[in-house]
Parts: C-alpha cells; sequence; structure tokens
C-alpha cells in the first residue's frame, strides 16, 4: 500500500488562525494530498476515507462519531468513501455536521442485518459534549456558521430510517431519528445540483428549532421506497420549523406534524415547496409563502393560518383536502398585489377567512366548475386590492355569507377586481359588503370586472362603492348593487336591482335578462345610454319581451342600435301590429336609435322609444309618391307627400332623358319652385328617397 502526505489543520492559541501539519498515512492512500488549510478554524475534521460502515478504522481521526466518549465525536464529518452505501452499525451517531463534496451519490442506513434493538440517531449540529443542545458552530469544510449538512458539486445524500434484508425483503431493526441539536437553527446547504432525501423522522432538541434550506439545491423529504407493508415508522413527522431560501427546492413526500408558530416558509422568489400527494400538514403548523411558489397535493388538516405574501408568491392547491378547511388565509404585513393563490384543479374548496390582499387564480380550465365557500367571510385587514382571476374556460363559484371587500383597516376606497378571460364564469353568491358589515360613508369599496368572460353577481350586495364592467365581457346582475360603468364593448344583464345610475357608454350594451331567458332588470337610479341594447323577444310566453324598468331619468346620448332577439325556443313569429315595451318610461332622445332584427318579408320595425319606450312591427312597404305639378306663368310648383325629394337632369333634345340625376335646390321637401328656362332643351324631374 503506497503511503502519501496530507495535511491536517487544527486550531492554534493564536486566535482564529489554523495551524497546518503533514503527516503520512497509508489510510490515505486513495485520496491523494489533500490541502485543506483554507478551511475555517472549527471543530476537527473528521473524514470517512473507506469502508461502508461507522467502524472507528476507516475515519481520519480514527475513532466513529458514535458517542460523546469517542475522539470522533462532534466533529464535521467528510463523506469521502468509495463506497455508495454507509451503514450505522450500533449506537449513536453525534456530528456537527456531515459534508459531501465528491459529487457522489451515498445512502445512509440506520441499521445492518445483524443490528435490531435500540433506536439508533444521527445527531447534526451539535458541536458540544452534553446532552444538552449546542450553540452555533463554524463548519469547516462549507465555512458556513451553522451549517449542519452541506452536499455540494453534484453530490447526493440518501438517509433511510430503516435497512431492508434482502434475504427476507422486509425491514431490519428499529427506526433512526436524525435530530437536530444547534440552539440557534441550522442549515442543510444543499448546492445547486445536488439532492439531500431524508426518509426518517426529524427531532428537534426543543420546538424552538429551525431548519434554513439553503443553497439552491433539492431536500426530499419522507417517501420510504419500501412497500408500505414493511414500513416500521409509517407516519414520519417532522417537528422544526423549514425556511426555504436562495431558490432552493423541498418535496414532501411525509408528514410536517408541528407545534403552534412551527412550520414551513418559502422565502425568496425562485424558491418551490412541493407537497405531493403523500405528502401531508398536520397539526397547528403554519405555512407561510413570502415569495416563490408553494403547491399543495396532499390531505391536510392543520388548523395554522396559511399567509400568501410579497410580490412574487403563490400557493398552487391541487383540490380541496390540500387546502385545509379550519385554516386562514392571511396576507401578512407586507401583502403584494402579486401575491397568488392559484386553485388547479376543480374541486369544492373551503376556507375560514381570506386575508389575500393579491389573486385568487383558478386555472381548472374545461375541467368543470371550481367552488370556493368562505365559513367566516371573505375577511380582509391589509392595505391592497383582491383580485379573483378565472383563465379560458373555466368556471368557478364564490359561496359563503359574506365577502368584505375592505376589511376593518386600509384604503378605504379600494375594489375587488375580477378578471374572467373568454369562456370563463365567475358566480359570486355571498353578499359583498365593506368593512365587515359596517357600512359607513368613510369606506367606498367597489367592483371592478375585467376581461371577455361572465361574471354573476346573485346576492343583494351592499358594498357602496362603484361597479364598472371593462374588456368586452358580461356582468349579471341577479342580486342588487350600486352605482355601475359599462365601458366599451361591455355588457350588463340580468333581472336585479341597480339602484345608482347606469351609464352605458359608446359601444357598451344594455341586455336586460338572462342570458337564455326573458326577465326585467330595475334601474332606479336612472340611465345614461350611450351605445346599445339587446332585447330578447317571444310572444309564446308572458312577458313577451326582456324590460328594463327604471325609476329617475331616462336618456340616450348617442345614435346607437336596439337589436331584436327572436329566436328563443318555442318562439312564434312577429307579425304586423305586434309592439313591445323595453323601457317602462318614455326615452328622452330616443329616436336617435335605430331597430334592427329579422322580421318575415314586408314588414319593418318602428321606433317609438321617444314616445312610450316601445318598438313596434309596422308594413315595410312603401307606397308610390305621387308628384303633382302647378304651372302659372313660367313657374312651376311641385309637391309631394312622404320622406321624398326632387331631382332633375338637363340634356339636348338629341339626348333625351339620361341617369345624370341630380339633388334639386331647396327639393327635400314639398312646394318647390322652379322657373321655366327656353334655353333648356329638355329638363325633366322626378321624386327620390
Amino acid at each position: 500500500m503506497k503511503s502519501v502526505w496530507f495535511v491536517r489543520i487544527q486550531p492554534t492559541l493564536f486566535g482564529n488562525v489554523a495551524h497546518c501539519s503533514i503527516r503520512r498515512s497509508a489510510l490515505w492512500h486513495s485520496l491523494g494530498l489533500l490541502l485543506l488549510c483554507s478551511l475555517p478554524a472549527a471543530a476537527a475534521l473528521n473524514i470517512l476515507t473507506n469502508g461502508a460502515t461507522m467502524s472507528g478504522s476507516y475515519w481520519s481521526l480514527g475513532t466513529a462519531p458514535a458517542a460523546s466518549a469517542n475522539a470522533g465525536s462532534f466533529q464535521d464529518l467528510l463523506i469521502a468513501t468509495s463506497s455508495n452505501q454507509i451503514y450505522q452499525a450500533s449506537g449513536n451517531v453525534y456530528a456537527q455536521s456531515i459534508n459531501i463534496t465528491n459529487g457522489q451519490s451515498y445512502t445512509y442506513v440506520a441499521n445492518t442485518t445483524n443490528y435490531s434493538s435500540g433506536s439508533p440517531v444521527l445527531r447534526v449540529g451539535d458541536a458540544v459534549s452534553s446532552a444538552a443542545a449546542g450553540t452555533s458552530f463554524s463548519n469547516s469544510v462549507s465555512g458556513v456558521t451553522n451549517d449542519a449538512i452541506y452536499l455540494a458539486n453534484n453530490s447526493s445524500l440518501t438517509i433511510l430510517e430503516t435497512n431492508l434484508n434482502n434475504a427476507t425483503n422486509s425491514v431490519q431493526g428499529n427506526p433512526l431519528t436524525v435530530g437536530l441539536y444547534c440552539t440557534n437553527g441550522q442549515n442543510f446547504n444543499i448546492q445547486s445540483g445536488s439532492t439531500l432525501t431524508i426518509n426518517a423522522l426529524i427531532q428537534a432538541s426543543s420546538s424552538s428549532k429551525t431548519i434554513t434550506l439553503t443553497g439552491g439545491g433539492t431536500f426530499n423529504y419522507g417517501g420510504n421506497p419500501y412497500a408500505p407493508s414493511n414500513l416500521l415508522n409509517n407516519l414520519i413527522s417532522f417537528k422544526s420549523s423549514l425556511t426555504i431560501t436562495n431558490d432552493s427546492t423541498f418535496m414532501l413526500n411525509g408528514v410536517i406534524s408541528n407545534g403552534a408558530g412551527n412550520g414551513v416558509v418559502v422565502a425568496s422568489a425562485n424558491s418551490l415547496f412541493n407537497e405531493n400527494s403523500t405528502g401531508t400538514i398536520q397539526g397547528t403548523a403554519i405555512l407561510t409563502v413570502n415569495s416563490g411558489l408553494a403547491t399543495l397535493h396532499g390531505t391536510n388538516t392543520y388548523s395554522g393560518v396559511t399567509t400568501v405574501t410579497g410580490p412574487s408568491a403563490m400557493l398552487e392547491v391541487f383540490g380541496h383536502q390540500a387546502l385545509s378547511g379550519s385554516s386562514s388565509l392571511a396576507q401578512g404585513s407586507t401583502t403584494s398585489l402579486n401575491s397568488t393563490l392559484a386553485l388547479a384543479t376543480p374541486d369544492n374548496y373551503t376556507m375560514n377567512q381570506l386575508q389575500l390582499s393579491g389573486i385568487i387564480i383558478v386555472t381548472n380550465a374545461g375541467s368543470g366548475p371550481s367552488t370556493l365557500t368562505f365559513t367566516n367571510g371573505g375577511y380582509q385587514t391589509g392595505t391592497a386590492t383582491k383580485q379573483i382571476q378565472a383563465e379560458t374556460n373555466t368556471t368557478v363559484i364564490i359561496n359563503g355569507s359574506t365577502f368584505d371587500i375592505i376589511g376593518a383597516s386600509g384604503n378605504k376606497d379600494r375594489n375587488l377586481n375580477v378578471t374572467v378571460s373568454t369562456g370563463g364564469a365567475v358566480t359570486i353568491n355571498a353578499v359583498l359588503e365593506n368593512t365587515n358589515g359596517v357600512i359607513t360613508s368613510a369606506f367606498n369599496g367597489g367592483l371592478e370586472k375585467h376581461g371577455h368572460g361572465v361574471l354573476t353577481l346573485n346576492n343583494v350586495n351592499t358594498y357602496t362603492g362603484g361597479t364598472t364592467n371593462s374588456g368586452g365581457g358580461t356582468l349579471m346582475v341577479n342580486g342588487q348593487i350600486g352605482g355601475f360603468s359599462v365601458n366599451s364593448d361591455s355588457i350588463l344583464g340580468g333581472t336585479g336591482t341597480i339602484t345608482s345610475p347606469i351609464i352605458i357608454t359608446t359601444n357598451g350594451t344594455l341586455a336586460p335578462g338572462l342570458t337564455t331567458a326573458i326577465g326585467t332588470l330595475h334601474a332606479s337610479g336612472g340611465i345614461n345610454l350611450a351605445g346599445n341594447v339587446l332585447i330578447k323577444v317571444n310572444k309564446s310566453v308572458s312577458p313577451s319581451n326582456d324590460l328594463t324598468q327604471v325609476t329617475g331619468a331616462l336618456t340616450n346620448a348617442g345614435t346607437g342600435t336596439i337589436t331584436v332577439t327572436t329566436n328563443l325556443p318555442g318562439a312564434t313569429a312577429l307579425a304586423l301590429g305586434d309592439r313591445f315595451v323595453i323601457f317602462s318610461q318614455a326615452v328622452s332622445n330616443g329616436a336617435a336609435m335605430t331597430v334592427i332584427g329579422s322580421l318575415p318579408s314586408g314588414l319593418a320595425w318602428s321606433n317609438n322609444l321617444a314616445t312610450d319606450g316601445s318598438i313596434s312591427v309596422v308594413s315595410g312597404i312603401v307606397a308610390s309618391p305621387q308628384l303633382g305639378v302647378a304651372q302659372v306663368g313660367n313657374v312651376l310648383t311641385f309637391t309631394w307627400s312622404g320622406a321624398f325629394k326632387l331631382q332633375s337632369q338637363t340634356n339636348t333634345l338629341g339626348v333625351g332623358l339620361s341617369n345624370n340625376w341630380g339633388d334639386y335646390p331647396g327639393g327635400t321637401s314639398s312646394g318647390v319652385t322652379a322657373t321655366i328656362n327656353t334655353a333648356n332643351p329638355a329638363v325633366f324631374f322626378r321624386l327620390s328617397q
């Protein structure tokens, strides 16, 4: 066996300056020359150089880190063996840290087939030789304070709670516990490209311990690879808090069972917490998404507060079982409009409260409705605006007794923004209110509808701010709301009541009734109409047409179109003399609007809006006009009836009558005079519309 030189670092009395000593050892033949002088001063580095167990002969310091009495305990452990599986043969392992930097993958197993008694512990973050929890320490491999586990250079470490007996296909021995012993918390520093997997109970020395996942790598927790019938410990419990930072990923396949105030915190923009279908959060745990993405797939029963806050925070939920009905969704202290709750699977979701000053986005396009029920109101205490967003072809239903727009504090004039994409539909059955039911003149929260989809309001809402609809979609009011304004290309419909003035802008549309059924819309605050009107007619039912019941001023301010739809199921053909009252009173300047719609041959629409708010079916046949001519001297006087005008042409005798007709001066009304000019060989007159 070839001997080589290696360097060992030990702290000296000269403050934090490391002392380098050189010695020769046959045990280091596979490692070559290790230059470790750049490592910070800390506990001595104990390296697993060979073999597959925690036996002392395989460690550079000569003793396995198995007990407080051993010289190898409470050290920074660097795993560098060529064996990919390591056994904790017996006893406990006390370590300041575990480190892998050689790019290899290792599996750490609790017991061999010869060890089946006791409950072994792998204790990390332990820098003192006592039963008490250790204090802060410096990892001599990573150079970072409190790095309890450090993986770099695409390395991988899997810690299993049990070992499988290949001969009997059964688990061997008692389950392993991973203990966390640093008073000030510890880091799992998993560098990008590296992976840590722990399929064992993680237990802190006290409930206040925290784990900070950092480095940009991946931490998989739970999901023992053995068949369920072979497991010694099916319930994998995580009794500490975990903070995910620096673009790291935490994959949960086991159970997080935390006390009050503990849980999972996603703390950086590109960090990810992914709870798979086998994962569970239970107890009084909390979930906080300050930034990044958290996805929930499992069956969760935790009762702590779920917080989504920050400029890029998103909580994505797959199924009602993943969103605990006993929890509240809070907005935290620094809420941004970009905080998002995403419902990714169609289901019936129940929440205690919503305190999200951000976006509820539903993405389960075309796969059935998602129902979101608030058992204690959509109560909000922050300063930003709530948003509900339904993606293309997505259906969303908001239930519960109330949904509060403003909350007890914050911007008194903020609105609820609802964006419904093409083919999408959002229905709100809860009462939209201000200030948790306390209506005062100081709070004027309103509703803004955007997008090409449909928003339906079915309750008697009490919010005091305005309501606007823009972006080409439809707002159906089947309950009651206050002020309203329809912007260009948008539609207002429904069978409810709008108590404040309605403003229909140019190219906006007033469409009373339901989408496929006739109904009456009540406008108790009057209407200013500059856009269009859409009316459904069916003589076979009563009432036979949509109606807008108006109290107050009703004024037409544009030249819009009234479109009449007659193709409802069971509708009979219209006939001469049919009359339909579409407004409950006369429309000021109503004659400026044009009525269109399919009619049998020979019939036409008549606009009677300015008279009594009605339209009627009249004859579409125009009688031939009679042109009267009277001559006094050389002056001709032309008279006629109807909406015609006088035209003329002058030609030579050789040309006679041609097509060069032109409007005669002053010929727009009956009683036009023309003086005979003998210099004109041939002059012709006619009436034209």
